[in-house]
């Protein structure tokens, strides 16, 4: 998909995350005892329909263990670098209950000579009762994959039959490379799209280097509120474009639209395992008013600040040097470029504070981590 014509872009560090590629082709690499396979290119084509795709007429577990060389080979228009994961929609027909799927199987990655590049079992038992979620498999980067090889196939349940058993309904692949962010013009909502133009969840955005590897990561990030008065609702005081997705909230309510709303005058915010952090104040049009948040990690200790007076849009202070050797580099990346309207600044010692009236656009900043050694 295209990214909307209305989305601008807007200033972030290096972000990556984990983007869709398409499969071109599927084929029965292998079957040696001629089981009932069938329908297997309707699971690359997009949808999870309620098509039986898979072994129908059902086979038992007893034919499957006799032939664990059986094999499904989902195959790229050409080598894919970086997979990091693959996804399997369980099950198939109309009911998703009936534990009509896939159990423990077998997956290896091929290069273009088929020699395996990675190979693990992967076990789509569970939940037995409902097929409806997508199982996951997540591993490190694995580059110069021509296709993905599925065998050693198991039942979800050896008891089940009915009309195909086992069965699958789509099987996904993902390649981690760099997003980039955008800002709705109407709404202000911050969204990131991958190279190719799809829209990106919040939830698979990280850093990224060479490797894939975070770096400069604290194992926990703490954001504390000092002066909030709000109530639930969707106006003003809000926290909201969250990036990476915090770990865990207290005193905040999530409310739509990427912003969680403080129902208490010290809500707090926590990552874990997070090198940069962005988040915005405000939710204009509604006016905010004022808020003071202070920075913590068990690592850093409490973080303590220059004085900087109001920040412009652009500007940067950092912090003093933390217990552990680091600093913290705040940057205001995007808000009221007159300081009546809003700004941040940090002040008395510990304190970031926020200030946002009556403005057209949040206050945005960025929170970098950075280690001496890295």
């Amino acid at each position: 998909m295209p990214v909307p014509c209305d989305c601008c872009p807007a200033g972030a560090p290096e972000r990556c995350a984990a983007g869709e590629v398409l499969f071109a082709n599927v084929l029965v690499s292998a079957n040696p005892a001629g089981l009932p396979i069938t329908n297997l290119a309707s699971t690359i084509d997009g949808t999870e329909g309620a098509d039986l795709s898979g072994f129908a007429p059902p086979v038992t577990e007893a034919q499957l263990i006799a032939n664990p060389t059986t094999a499904f080979d989902y195959v790229f228009a050409a080598p894919v670098n970086n997979l990091v994961r693959l996804r399997w929609h369980n099950g198939g027909g109309g009911v998703l209950t009936d534990q009509d799927g896939f159990g423990l199987i077998t997956v290896t990655l091929l290069d273009a000579g088929l020699s395996p590049l990675f190979t693990t079992p992967w076990n789509l038992t569970a939940p037995i009762g409902d097929n409806t979620p997508p199982r996951t498999l997540d591993f490190a980067p694995v580059s110069g994959v021509a296709r993905v090889r599925f065998n050693g196939f198991h039942k979800q349940n050896v008891a089940v039959m009915g009309a195909g058993s086992p069965l699958l309904r789509q099987v996904e692949a993902f390649t981690r490379g760099p997003v980039f962010p955008c800002r709705r013009r109407g709404s202000g909502a911050l969204e990131w799209y991958d190279e190719v133009g799809n829209l990106v969840h919040l939830s698979d955005i990280g850093p990224c280097d060479g490797d894939g590897t975070p770096t400069n990561v604290l194992d926990d990030f703490l954001l504390t509120g000092q002066f909030f008065n709000d109530g639930i609702d969707l106006l003003g005081e809000n926290l909201c474009n969250l990036v990476p997705p915090p770990s865990v909230t207290t005193g905040l309510t999530a409310v739509g639209g990427g912003c969680y709303d403080p129902t208490v005058g010290n809500p707090t915010v926590q990552w874990l395992g997070a090198d940069v952090v962005e988040l915005e104040y405000g939710n204009p049009p509604h006016s905010s008013g004022d808020a003071i948040m202070t920075a913590s990690s068990a690592q850093l200790g409490t973080v303590t600040w220059p004085t900087s007076g109001a920040l412009l849009p652009g500007g940067t202070v950092t912090s003093n040097v933390t217990a552990n050797g680091w600093t913290v580099k705040l940057t205001y990346i995007s808000g009221p470029a007159t300081t009546a309207l809003g700004h941040v600044r940090t002040q008395s010692s510990t304190q970031i504070f926020f200030h946002q009236s009556g403005a057209t656009t949040p206050v945005r900043i960025r929170l970098e981590f950075l280690n001496p050694a890295a």
